[in-house]
């Protein structure tokens, strides 16, 4: 009886894991990208952007990275609302995002604004965006 309820303890932890890790992802049934659930939470210059993707461990994976602004555009949809913006996935954000794709001018990176779908251009050193995560399975 001990090992059934050990058993049945081990399987619901388990079970409770599993969930939590699919749930703080999205995987977009078009490209196959696996997206964080929400973006960092905070505001950020590009190159903290790109570290904290690099160093995230979600979903017991390691291998994440910035988004392109190509990807970004992707999962734009403006169909869907969260809080304000029209993103797939029901995924959370508390700001524009920065992309990984240079802009035009030396110094520069595009980000994306899920609110109006549109990208634009911003010094890497000084604006402070969040940043949204991805990984290729």
């Amino acid at each position: 009886m001990k090992c059934i309820a050990l058993f049945l303890l081990l399987f619901g932890i388990l079970f409770s894991v599993v969930a939590a890790a699919q749930s703080t992802t999205w995987t977009d049934s078009a490209t196959k990208l696996m997206w964080a659930g929400q973006d960092n939470g905070s505001y950020v210059n590009w190159n903290q952007a790109k570290d904290y993707c690099a160093n995230l461990r979600l979903g017991s994976y390691s291998n994440w990275r910035l988004a392109t602004i190509e990807e970004l555009e992707g999962i734009y949809d403006q169909t869907q609302n969260v809080k304000g913006n029209h993103i797939k996935g029901g995924i959370k954000l508390s700001a524009w995002i920065w992309s990984s794709s240079a802009g035009p001018y030396s110094g520069e990176a595009w980000n994306f604004n899920f609110g109006d779908g549109k990208r634009n251009s911003l010094m890497v050193a000084s604006a402070a965006l969040s940043a949204l995560c991805v990984r290729r399975p």
